[in-house]
């Protein structure tokens, strides 16, 4: 029963056939299936059975690669996004046909992983910052594989011991930084945005500006969260917005909503306001005074990144100055602060970073 449930492939019975047929996972084939029948179900179900039963015995990567993160994202160490960003870098790094997926985890030499290495870092041109990605799906994948006693590669011996040249990897030139609003678009964003304020949007750019806030987090502000008093207050940064990727029906999904807690360690934070964010964030509970459950909310529904995003872009094109992301005025709220002598403390909380 146990075998069974893990085949997740259709058993049908074929009439023209005679025969009970499925699809069984066959790494090492170009198709990724192969098509198996026998003439009485039992038969096929014993077949499906010892195919399983192999798997445990004899594994393939991709089979540690998946329990090894289905593990990681059971007890937490992982979120939504991280599994994502680690299953788009298996998918781009370990291909069905290479060379390395089409043997069981415990043939596998340390001669195989070194080549298998260095051909993605000339095939994908990787930095050594984009290599890192690789890095960490091999050691996950064979620390898990040596503790299930399916392989005898020390994988933290092997990476101490590979000696990868600097020529290897590609050197990409700087891009020019895109740049922090300056003080003239900053205050013409800042009239412009103050100007609308009957708009929620609007209003949430320009408490970004005057509190270093996330998008993520401003998209998931609470009511509660907002503590005021005549001229200063908090707001409790403790969830953000996430987006990561689902399968349904064998088809990856994109997903969007509030997670239940900060970015960070350091992300779960009270941001000190000024009497300025006091008026926006009073303005916005009259816009929405009987909220649903978040702060921003139109129509019931609550006010996205997207939607924040696409107000900030509206609003550059029409003072017809360069478009930059919400990120940016997160950054141009840092400078400020540093260039106003205000502590790397204090700067450093309000921001949500650890240092």
């Amino acid at each position: 029963e146990k075998y069974l449930e893990k085949h997740n492939h259709k058993i049908w019975f074929d009439e023209k056939a005679n025969q009970w047929m499925t699809y069984i996972d066959e790494p090492s084939v170009k198709r990724g299936l192969v098509l198996k029948r026998r003439k009485e179900k039992a038969s096929l179900e014993k077949l499906i059975i010892e195919h399983y039963r192999a798997i445990e015995e004899q594994p393939w990567i991709s089979d540690i690669f998946h329990d090894w993160l289905t593990l990681k994202f059971k007890y937490g160490e992982i979120s939504e996004q991280t599994r994502t960003r680690y299953e788009n870098d298996f998918r781009r790094f370990f291909p069905d046909d290479n060379e390395i997926c089409m043997k069981y985890i415990a043939d596998i030499t340390e001669i195989d992983l070194e080549m298998f290495i260095k051909g993605n870092i000339k095939k994908h041109k990787l930095t050594k910052k984009t290599y890192n990605g690789l890095k960490i799906l091999i050691k996950g994948i064979f620390r898990h594989a040596r503790k299930k006693k399916l392989t005898d590669v020390i994988i933290s011996v092997f990476f101490d011991e590979l000696d990868l040249s600097n020529n290897i990897f590609t050197i990409r030139e700087r891009k020019r930084m895109l740049k922090k609003f300056t003080v003239k678009k900053k205050s013409l964003l800042l009239r412009s945005t103050f100007s609308k304020k009957d708009s929620l949007r609007y209003l949430g750019i320009l408490l970004v500006f005057v509190t270093g806030l996330r998008v993520g987090e401003l998209a998931a502000l609470k009511p509660e969260d907002i503590r005021l008093k005549e001229n200063s207050g908090t707001i409790h940064v403790c969830r953000t917005e996430v987006h990561y990727n689902e399968e349904k029906n064998r088809e990856r999904e994109n997903v969007v909503r509030v997670q239940e807690f900060a970015k960070s360690e350091a992300g779960n934070r009270k941001i000190i306001v000024n009497s300025f964010a006091v008026q926006i964030l009073r303005r916005i509970q009259e816009l929405n005074a009987d909220p649903k459950e978040f702060l921003f909310e139109e129509n019931g529904k609550r006010i996205k990144i997207q939607g924040f995003s696409r107000a900030l872009r509206r609003t550059c094109e029409n003072l017809e100055i360069p478009f930059r992301p919400m990120h940016k005025i997160r950054k141009t709220y840092g400078t400020t602060l540093l260039d106003n002598q205000v502590s790397e403390t204090l700067v450093a909380h309000q921001m949500g970073h650890a240092d």
